[in-house]
């Protein structure tokens, strides 16, 4: 589904408030339960429930899932792991004398060990002043650029023989939401009806789209489609709202990766700034090394698209 949307979803803004309190009901009589016992080359290893909370917690993915869900997943890992643990124990010691699997230790504690010292580096700047900059600078921009948001329903199809067969029958009256049960390409949409349950923002919709849904009345859709990519797109316009940026209290986790990806090129620059740099190419002769130069034209950049808003 995430591909289709792509063109017209650029940011999704989620509230994770239902699992949460379905995790608080789970957890509160949870003290020293034991969610499962594994048996294996005669021995036999618990699961403890809050290992198997912390692992649901800890997954973008999973916490995203009802509860139930979620947690059979995070069980079903656990477990997983243990079995490859206990079944790899016996050649530990053999494997962990090979030079390949050395190599492989060494690397991985190098990417590891960079990846936690950009992260500190990039994460230090994420202060709370500069994260409420950030929101700011963000919201400023947000509502130049979107005057409304839509809540929309689709059927997406993948050909134009399928897109002719969807716009005669929505023209012979047949209802939109059965059609996209039948014909919407993702499973997503055919079980949700046609339904994109995050609102669009007109400023983020190609420009197609956008004029099809201003075309729109609420409750209305398009006997038509609009080709994006490989797709054909009927719109139903379920609901117009004026465009509002979420408070920062909601949204503080994307403001803050926001807030990282744009300081990064600037973190690596100072990184950077006192090395010197001499290439050569196959042959022997000088080539020019940019580095420094292309991070600062990143830099540059970003700039000039936040002084765009």
């Amino acid at each position: 589904m995430r591909t289709i949307l792509t063109t017209f979803l650029i940011g999704i803004f989620c509230s994770n408030l239902v699992f949460g309190r379905a995790v608080e009901k789970a957890c509160a009589p949870a003290a020293a339960k034991i969610s499962a016992t594994v048996e294996y080359n005669g021995k036999r290893i618990d699961v403890p429930y809050d290992r198997v909370i912390e692992t649901l917690m800890g997954s973008e993915k999973l916490s995203g899932q009802p509860f139930e869900v979620g947690y059979a997943i995070a069980l079903e890992q656990l477990c997983l792991d243990i079995i490859i643990r206990e079944a790899v124990r016996p050649e530990l010691s053999t494997l962990q004398a090979t030079s390949k699997f050395k190599e492989s230790l060494r690397k991985m504690e190098e990417d590891l060990t960079r990846s936690h010292f950009l992260q500190g580096r990039v994460s230090a700047k994420a202060t709370d002043d500069a994260v409420g900059e950030e929101y700011n600078s963000l919201k400023a921009s947000f509502e130049k650029n979107n005057k409304y948001v839509y809540h929309l329903s689709l059927i997406v199809v993948d050909s134009l023989e399928k897109a002719g067969k969807v716009r005669s029958l929505l023209k012979s009256g047949n209802d939109f939401e059965n059609l996209a049960r039948m014909h919407c390409l993702e499973k997503d949409l055919r079980e949700k009806a046609g339904r994109v349950d995050t609102p669009i923002p007109d400023g983020q919709m190609v420009d197609g789209m956008r004029t099809m849904v201003e075309s729109l009345v609420d409750g209305g859709h398009s006997s038509d489609f609009v080709q994006s990519g490989p797709h054909y797109v009927f719109v139903k316009r379920r609901l117009r709202e004026k465009a509002v940026m979420p408070p920062l209290t909601k949204i503080r986790k994307e403001v803050v990766s926001a807030l990282e990806s744009r300081v990064l090129p600037q973190v690596l620059l100072d990184i950077v700034g006192p090395a010197k740099i001499k290439g050569f190419d196959p042959t022997g002769k000088d080539l020019p090394i940019n580095l420094k130069s292309d991070l600062n034209k990143a830099i540059q950049q970003q700039k000039e698209q936040k002084a765009k808003g």
